[in-house]
Order: C-alpha cells, then structure tokens, then sequence
C-alpha cells in the first residue's frame, strides 16, 4: 500500500539563524544554495555542498546549524535513494536522521521521514516507534503521521488498531480521503458495525458519495445468493440503508442509473454496484426497489407489500442513523422533491404518497414530512380541499402519535408532530388561539417552544444535533396572529424569531423574516430592535 510521504520540509525545520559572523553567514549561503540545488533534483552537487557545509559547522562548533545540515543531507539521500534504489544512500539517510534527532529530537517530520526509512530496510517494529514518537509531539503534521502508521498498522494484519490511527488522521484533518477510504477498508474487513457508525457520521458530515459507496463495496463483499443469519441481515439491511439515504441527501436524481447519461465516475460506480447486488439473498429485495424508483414512478396500492415497509420500530428510535424504512421514505421524498423541482407535479406526488403508504395500519406514526411536502404541493396547486382531506384523515393518529411521544418524553418527536399539525392548520386556515388544541396557534407555538427545550436540555447533554429554527412555522404563526386581529404580536413574533435566526447563523432566514415587519406598527424599542438587526445584518453581507 502506497505511504503518504512527508519529506519536503526543510523550511519549517531549518531553525531561524541570526547573523553574526562573515563565515557563519557562509556557511548559511552554503545551505540555502544546496537547498536550491535540491529542488532541482541535482542530488550529487547537492551532497557535495551539504557535507562541505557540514564539515564547516561542526568545525564553528554551531550545533543549531550542525543540526540543519544533518536534516538536509537525511532528505538528500533520502530523495536520491527513491529515485536510484540504492541501499547505501537509504543507510546515509539513516544516519543524518538519527544524528539530527540527537540534536533536534522534537522534530516531527525527521522522526516521520526515519520511520519510513526504517519500514524500507525491514524494520517496522523501529517504524512504529518513530511513528509514534511524531504523533505525540502533537504538530500540525499529526495527521499525517497518524496516517502513515495507519497504513503500516494495517499492512501487519492489525486492522483495529490501524482502525484508531486513521480515525485519529480523521480528527486531524477530517477531509483526508487516505484516512477515509482506509477506515472504510478496515472496518470493512475487521468490525462492520464499526463501519455502520463510520459512514453514519460521514453522511452527517455531508460526505454523501464516499458514504455511499463505502456502504455498497461492502454489501458486495458480503453478497450472499441466499439468506444468512439474522444478525448479518440486520447489517446488511442498515448498509443499505445508509445508501438510500446517502443518495436521496447528496440529491441524485433518477438519471442516476440511466445508463445514456454522462454521468460523474463515482455515480457510474455506485449504479453498477447497485445493480450487482439485486440479486442478493438478504437485501436483494429491496435493492430491487430502490433500482424501481430510480427508473419508474411507484405503483401505489394497499398491500404494504415493501421491502422495506417492517424493517423499523416506530416506538423506539435507532441507536444511530435511520431505520430502514425511514430512510427508505427520506429516499421517496428526496425523488419527489427532484420531480416538483422540475415541475413534475404528478410524479412528485405519487413519491410523496409511497412514502406514506409505507405507513403500516398499527402504527400512530405516518411519515410527517410526506405531509408536510404534500400540503405545499397541494397550496401551489391551489387545492387546498386535498390538504382539508388529509389533514381529517391523519388527524387521529398525528395527535394519538404526539400523545405517545409525550409519554416517552421524546421531545424531537413531540416537536415533529406539533410542527407537521401547525402548519397543515394553518394551511387550511383553521387558526385558533393558544388554547384550542386543533388550531394551528396552539401547536405552533408549542412546536418552537419544544424546539428550545430540546435544543437546550437533550442536544446539548447528549451532544445531538440541534432542530434549526424553521422560517415557515413563525410566517404562520404570525400569520395566525394577524388573522385574530393582533398585528402588534404578529410583528413581535417575527423580530424576536428572525434575531434568533440570526444567533443560530441562518442570516437568510432572519432577512426574510424583517421584510414582512411593518416598520410603522413597532414601538420605540422594537424599532431600535429592528434597526440593530437589520444593520448588522447589512453590514455581515
């Protein structure tokens, strides 16, 4: 496996020299003319100046300068022993490294340069050493350390303790694509469970393609004709829902597997995995599904006869991810929203209805977002009867499923289902107040309040995800409040929200927000308020 080389840094080692004496000020010219020999690749006149330089500082006695030539002539050898493959330059390098580290043994990049020198001649137990020696000084380079020991670690058969150096190169550099692949591979060949969590925090991370496919190589390395034991079903069945969801947030769109498209080499890459794994004994079947939605509209009916339609527990929430089903419905949306980008109304719909029919008849939770999307569709249609008609038909169950939710104390559940219930009220006009529990007033105003607590007492504790201040939920309640007659509220409501928007960084959400204040209804404060705001807002564009 190839090693990440870190060799050319001379200029972050040479320490700073101040000048004093004409033959010292020599010896530094010497040195800055090798090292521009070097980087013409001259290695012969470069040794030849670095050992007449050498010769001359440890005659001067002038140990910091003693200790530049000794790194310069280590990287000399070094780079001419890459190009030549000759033993003794290596056992040259060798011995400069080792005797500037007796002079300078907090240098990073000398002990990384000698680790690899040492892996080269067959002794990677003194490689590991040194490797291990760099990452502790904790420069700016760590990652790159880590990375190289990663790679040794996994070349002996260690593939969990390579797993921690690449995760390690990770958390220095998260966007190194080495350290990804690399912990994609191992945890692949040596923890799949690991791996799971491994791609969950890259989908989060927003590494969607790389998430993808490194879920899909995966299954195609544990494709099997015929079904397996439970446990590696439930492996496969969340691998594969990590793709659904990778690619429904990396927003691909059907042309994804259609073979007459010009299309990236990494999507071509994840369509013929995709269609390799169609027959496979676990999850063939819901590969198959996921190839259908790419390639047609779904066929809605009754049966729920899905895949992916049992494959969660709508009573308890994942230890991490999605459950199969849920993602599945993230997926069915994410093509809905592709078509409605596109205009496609009819077939956005059908997507947005699948993903609610995957609701099975016992459960008190439909899929919330497939509302959501399906009452904004339905309003740019101007069928606001259709939202009427589905807002009666899931009622029940949304407020039987928020009931539930409340039970458990799940406030980020508890916070779904008041904000899918405000806003399909408020989309059919029904507003109520605060105290009418079927009125879009009520769970609006109960939706960002949960939003605070959650954010504040279970993200913060359990270091969650925060729930972003939705724009749409203080529009309607403001809305709701100037339906009642109380213009003063409404226009409160929307500068206290639209200054917490800009606290939580959606500086776009907050301008939106001012632009629907009526600047001539506030009182003195709330216009110093305003005008605070909005030349902040101004001056951050």
């Amino acid at each position: 496996m190839p090693r990440t080389l870190l060799l050319l840094l001379a200029l972050a080692l040479t320490p700073g020299l101040a000048a004093a004496q004409d033959d010292v000020a020599t010896s530094r010219t010497r040195l800055n003319q090798a090292k521009n020999v070097l980087k013409s690749r001259d290695y012969d006149r470069a040794v030849v100046l670095l050992e007449d330089g050498l010769a001359q500082a440890t005659t001067e006695r002038d140990a910091e300068l003693q200790a530049s030539y000794e790194f310069q002539l280590g990287l000399t050898f070094q780079q001419r022993a890459l190009k030549a493959q000759s033993a003794g330059d290596v056992a040259r390098a060798v011995t400069h490294y080792e005797r500037y580290l007796v002079l300078q043994p907090n240098s990073g990049s000398a002990l990384n340069n000698l680790a690899q020198l040492y892996l080269d001649t067959g002794r990677p137990a003194d490689a590991e050493a040194r490797y291990k020696e760099a990452i502790a000084l904790d420069d700016d380079y760590r990652g790159f350390y880590a990375l190289n020991l990663a790679n040794l670690l996994r070349d002996q058969g260690r593939p969990k303790e390579a797993a921690r150096y690449y995760q390690l190169a990770l958390d220095e550099r998260p966007d190194m694509p080495e350290a990804i692949e690399g912990l994609n591979a191992v945890y692949a060949e040596a923890d799949v469970p690991a791996l799971i969590t491994h791609i969950w925090r890259q989908i989060d991370n927003r590494r969607e393609i790389g998430a993808a496919l490194a879920a899909l190589q995966t299954l195609t390395r544990l494709y099997s004709p015929g079904a397996t034991d439970p446990a590696m079903l439930r492996q496969k069945a969340e691998l594969l829902t990590c793709v659904v969801v990778s690619l429904s947030r990396a927003r691909l769109g059907p042309p994804l597997l259609d073979e007459q498209t010009d299309r990236p080499a990494d999507q071509r890459e994840i369509a013929r995995l995709l269609r390799g794994l169609a027959d496979d004994g676990d999850v063939g079947a819901g590969v198959r599904e996921v190839i259908d939605a790419f390639t047609a509209l779904p066929e809605l009916d009754a049966s729920n006869t899905s895949w992916w339609a049992d494959k969660g527990d709508p009573d308890m929430d994942p230890k991490e991810g999605w459950w199969p089903r849920d993602g599945y419905r993230i997926l069915l949306r994410g093509l809905g929203d592709w078509h409605r980008h596109l205009g496609d109304d009819a077939s956005a719909e059908t997507f947005y209805l699948y993903a609610l029919q995957l609701t099975q008849q016992t459960d008190r939770e439909p899929d919330l977002e497939a509302l959501v999307n399906l009452s904004e569709l339905y309003v740019e249609q101007g069928q606001i009867d259709r939202v009427r008609q589905m807002t009666e038909q899931y009622g029940v169950r949304l407020f039987q499923g928020k009931g539930a939710a409340y039970k458990k104390s799940d406030y980020r559940k508890i916070y779904a289902y008041h904000r899918t219930l405000g806003i399909l009220y408020a989309t059919i006009g029904v507003w109520g107040d605060n105290n009418t529990v079927a009125s879009a007033i009520f769970q609006l105003e109960h939706a960002l309040d949960v939003r605070v607590e959650y954010n504040e007492r279970i993200a913060r504790r359990d270091a969650l995800p925060r729930v972003s201040l939705d724009a749409r939920l203080v529009t309607f309640l403001a809305q709701g409040y100037e339906e009642l007659g109380n213009p003063g509220r409404a226009n409160a409501t929307r500068l206290r929200y639209a200054e917490q928007m800009e606290e939580e960084g959606d500086r776009a959400g907050a301008v939106r927000l001012l632009r629907a204040i009526d600047q001539t209804a506030l009182n003195p404060r709330q216009t110093r308020q305003y005008a605070a705001l909005r030349n902040r807002l101004t001056q951050n564009q």
